[in-house]
C-alpha cells in the first residue's frame, strides 16, 4: 500500500500540486460555516487520494483504494458504537452462473452500521460503489458518492440519529450490480433496511440531481431538508421506457427487492462519462457540497422521523436471511426467494460460498410511484400519479371552458356578410347558433387551431430531418460533443418550419381578428394535449410531460388577459366601460377643482395683470384610461403567458437534453434521443406561436 494514502498523513495535493488549485476551489466564508457539517476540504483530499489512477474491479490498485476506504472507516468510527462489516475478511465469495458462463468474485464491500438512539430497528441505508469501468479514474462515478459516504459516516459516528443507518461503499457495481445484490441477498443488516438513498453519477460535474425515486414519503423529506432542490422526474420515466440502457444499484434495491429509495446522481458532461476524463481535474467543491449537503440533510431528515421509515413495511421480495440445516452432507445454510411463478434456491457452502442466478429485474408493483420536479430550484413540487391525472383532467377540461366562457354571449362578427345582422336584437343562443353555422367564432378557432397543430407537426419533423442529417452526414459526433451547437440546430430548423406554417396562415385566413383567435386557439391546443397525451401517459405513470400543465395554466391567464383586450368580448366590453366611466369621473372632478382654483385666482389677481394663467389643465390632456389599460393588460399577458413559462421551460428543456442528447453510448438509438430533444424545443417554440403570429399581422398591416 502507497504511504500516500494514509489518511492521517494524505497531505492536499494531487501529482504534487494544490488540490483547491487544480479544482479552482477557493475557501469562503459559506464553505467554512458548512464545515461542521461537511469538510468540503477533507472530502476532496480523499476524492484525490481514491482517484489518483484508474481502478476497475480486477485491476490491482482497486485494492489500494479499499484499504485507504477501509482505513478511513476505521478512523471516522475511533471508539464510537458503530459497527463495520468486512465480507472479504469473512471469506465471503459468489459466482454467477448465466448462459453457461461461471463468473466468480470475492465480495470486496465495505459496511458500517451507525446504531440509532431511538429503540426503533427500522433502518436507512446509504449506498455507493468504490469501483470504476477500465480506464477511468472513477471520480465522480463514484468517487464522490463515496467521499460524501465518509463524510455522512464522521458526521454520524458524532451525532447518531434516532434510526439506524447502515453506508455500504460496494464493489462491483459496474460489472453487474454485484455487491448491491449479496448486500441484499445475505447480509442480516438488510433485514431491517426500510428505504435507501443511492449515490451515482451519469456525468461528470455540475450539480447532483434527484432523478429518480419510489416512494412519495422519502419525497418529501428531500423537499423539506434540502432548501436549493434539483430534481426531476425525468429518470424514472427513462428506465421505465428503456431510453437509458445503463443502469444503477436502485434497480437492485427498488426494482427486484421491492425497498423504496431516492437515486442521486450528477448528470452533466455526460460525454465525460465512463472515459478517462473523469478525474480530479473536473472536480469541484461545488459539485461536491451539492451531493454532500443534500445526502447529509435528507438522511438526518428521514433518519431522525418517526414517520417515515416506521411506516415503510418490510418488503416482502427480500429473502428471508440464511438459515442453517444439517442432511447427508453436512452442515448446508440456505436461503429461498420467491417470486410469483419463478423460484430460485441459493446454497452457502462451505465459507459462504454462493451459486446465484443473474437478477432478474421484476415489474415495480410493490413501491409507489410518484411525479416530482423543482421549479427553477425554488421549490419542489410531489404528487401522486393519481393526483396528477386528476390535475391535468381538471386543468384540460377548464381551460376550454374558459376560452368559450369568456366569448358569451357571443357577439363576435361573423365573416362576409355579417354587417346584416342586427346582433344585440339577438338571443345569446340564436348568436351561438350562427356562429356554430356560419363558420364565425367555432370556424375561425378551428382555423387557427389546425394552423397551431400543422406547425407544430411541421416544426417536429423540420428539426428531426434536419438536425438527422447534421448529425449522421455532416457532423455524426456533433449530438454526443456539443449541446449548445445542438440546441442551436433544433431551434433554428424548428423555429423556420413553425414560422413558415403560421406566415401561411395568418395570410390566408378569412377571420377579422386572427390575433384575438391564435391566442384562444393556443389555449384550446395547450389543453387538448393535456386531455389527450399527457392524461393517457399518466395513466401509465409516465410523467414526462410534467411542463404540460405549467404551460395550460400560462395560457389559460394569457386567454383571461386577452378577453379583456378583445372589444368583441362581453368582459372586454364591460371592462371599457367601466375604464371610461372611471375617466370622465376623474376628468369631471379635475374640472370642479380647477374651476375653484381659478375663482380663488380671480379674486387675488389685480384688475390689469396680464400675468397668465396656472393650473389650468384641459380635460382632453388627460392619457386614455382604456390605452393605459390595454398596456397594462398586454404586459400582464407577457409576463404570464410567456415570460414564467418560458422561463420554467428552458430550465427543464436543458436538463432534459443534457440527460437524453448523449445517450448513445449507452447504446440507445440516435432517433429516439433527437426526437425528445425536438419534442421539448418545438414545445419550447410553440410557447411564442402567438407572439409569432402578433408580429406576422402587424408587418402585413403595415409594411406588405
Amino acid at each position: 500500500m502507497d504511504s500516500s494514502l494514509d489518511p492521517a498523513s494524505i497531505p492536499s495535493r494531487l501529482m504534487g500540486r494544490d488540490i483547491r488549485a487544480v479544482t479552482g476551489y477557493r475557501a469562503s466564508s459559506h464553505v467554512a460555516a458548512l464545515a461542521p457539517l461537511f469538510d468540503v476540504n477533507r472530502a476532496l483530499d480523499d476524492l484525490a487520494a481514491i482517484s489518483k489512477t484508474p481502478h476497475s474491479l480486477n485491476d490491482p490498485r482497486s485494492i489500494e483504494v479499499r484499504d485507504y476506504l477501509r482505513a478511513a472507516i476505521h478512523q471516522a468510527i475511533g471508539d464510537t458504537s458503530a459497527e463495520f462489516s468486512d465480507p472479504l475478511a469473512n471469506g465471503t465469495a459468489a459466482e454467477f452462473k448465466a448462459k453457461g458462463w461461471l463468473m466468480h468474485w470475492e465480495d470486496s464491500s465495505l459496511i458500517v452500521r451507525v446504531p440509532g438512539t431511538g429503540d426503533n430497528d427500522e433502518t436507512l441505508l446509504v449506498q455507493a460503489h468504490y469501483d470504476a469501468v477500465p480506464m477511468s479514474h472513477g471520480t465522480f462515478d463514484d468517487g464522490v458518492g463515496v467521499v460524501v459516504c465518509l463524510e455522512l459516516l464522521r458526521s454520524l459516528a458524532q451525532r447518531p440519529t434516532r434510526h439506524p443507518v447502515v453506508i455500504n461503499i460496494d464493489w462491483g457495481e459496474e460489472n453487474g450490480l454485484v455487491g448491491a445484490m449479496l448486500f441484499a441477498r445475505f447480509h442480516p443488516w438488510a433485514d431491517s433496511v426500510r428505504a435507501y438513498i443511492n449515490l451515482e453519477a451519469g456525468g461528470v460535474g455540475g450539480r447532483a440531481m434527484l432523478f429518480r425515486a419510489s416512494h412519495p414519503s422519502l419525497l418529501q423529506a428531500y423537499k423539506q431538508a434540502v432548501s436549493r432542490p434539483c430534481a426531476s422526474l425525468v429518470g424514472n420515466n427513462a428506465f421505465r421506457l428503456g431510453i437509458v440502457k445503463s443502469d444503477t444499484d436502485y434497480s437492485v434495491y427498488t426494482t427486484r427487492y421491492g425497498i423504496p429509495g431516492l437515486d442521486l446522481a450528477f448528470t452533466d458532461r455526460r460525454s465525460l462519462y465512463h472515459t478517462a476524463h473523469d478525474n480530479i481535474e473536473h472536480a469541484t467543491a461545488d459539485s461536491i457540497l451539492s451531493m454532500g449537503l443534500a445526502t447529509l440533510d435528507t438522511v438526518r431528515q428521514i433518519a431522525d422521523s418517526d414517520r417515515v421509515l416506521p411506516r415503510l413495511p418490510r418488503s416482502p421480495r427480500l429473502p428471508e436471511r440464511p438459515r442453517q440445516t444439517t442432511g447427508a452432507f453436512g452442515v448446508r445454510i440456505a436461503a429461498e426467494e420467491s417470486f410469483g411463478d419463478t423460484r430460485e434456491d441459493i446454497t452457502i457452502k462451505g465459507r459462504q460460498h454462493v451459486v446465484v442466478a443473474p437478477p432478474t429485474l421484476m415489474p415495480e408493483d410493490v413501491v409507489e410511484d410518484a411525479v416530482f420536479y423543482d421549479v427553477l430550484s425554488r421549490f419542489m413540487v410531489v404528487r401522486s400519479y393519481t393526483a396528477e391525472l386528476l390535475l391535468n383532467l381538471f386543468t384540460g377540461l377548464i381551460g376550454i371552458a374558459a376560452v368559450i366562457g369568456v366569448q358569451y354571449p357571443f357577439m363576435r362578427a361573423l365573416p362576409d356578410d355579417a354587417g346584416s345582422v342586427e346582433w344585440v336584437a339577438l338571443a345569446p343562443t340564436e348568436r351561438l347558433v350562427m356562429q356554430l353555422g356560419r363558420g364565425g367564432l367555432f370556424g375561425a378557432l378551428l382555423q387557427a387551431l389546425t394552423a397551431l397543430a400543422r406547425a407544430y407537426f411541421a416544426g417536429l419533423f423540420g428539426s428531426l430531418v434536419f438536425t438527422g442529417i447534421m448529425i449522421t452526414l455532416v457532423a455524426p459526433r456533433l449530438a454526443y460533443s456539443h449541446l449548445l451547437m445542438f440546441v442551436l440546430l433544433l431551434f433554428s430548423a424548428a423555429a423556420l418550419s413553425v414560422t413558415s406554417v403560421l406566415s401561411s396562415w395568418a395570410c390566408r385566413s378569412r377571420s377579422t381578428d386572427v390575433s384575438a383567435m391564435v391566442w384562444y386557439a393556443h389555449c384550446l391546443f395547450r389543453c387538448l394535449v393535456l386531455l389527450t397525451v399527457v392524461v393517457p401517459l399518466n395513466s401509465a405513470k409516465i410523467g414526462l410531460l410534467y411542463r404540460e400543465q405549467l404551460y395550460a395554466w400560462a395560457s389559460i391567464g394569457a386567454v383571461l388577459c386577452t378577453a379583456l383586450m378583445d372589444a368583441d368580448t362581453a368582459v372586454g366590453q364591460m371592462w371599457r366601460q367601466w375604464a371610461r366611466r372611471l375617466a370622465t369621473k376623474l376628468t369631471t372632478r379635475q374640472d370642479t377643482t380647477d374651476s375653484h382654483q381659478e375663482r380663488l385666482l380671480d379674486t387675488q389677481r389685480p384688475e390689469n395683470s396680464d400675468s397668465e394663467d396656472v393650473g389650468m389643465t384641459s380635460p382632453g390632456s388627460y392619457p386614455s384610461a382604456v390605452a393605459i389599460g390595454l398596456h397594462a393588460i398586454s404586459v400582464l399577458r407577457v409576463v404570464v403567458g410567456a415570460a414564467l413559462p418560458l422561463a420554467a421551460g428552458m430550465d427543464i428543456m436543458l436538463r432534459q437534453l443534457t440527460v437524453f442528447k448523449d445517450h448513445l453510448a449507452d447504446g440507445s438509438p440516435p432517433f429516439a434521443c433527437v426526437a425528445i430533444a425536438a419534442l421539448d424545443i418545438v414545445t419550447f417554440i410553440m410557447l411564442l406561436a402567438p407572439y409569432i403570429v402578433d408580429v406576422i399581422v402587424h408587418a402585413d398591416d403595415h409594411w406588405l
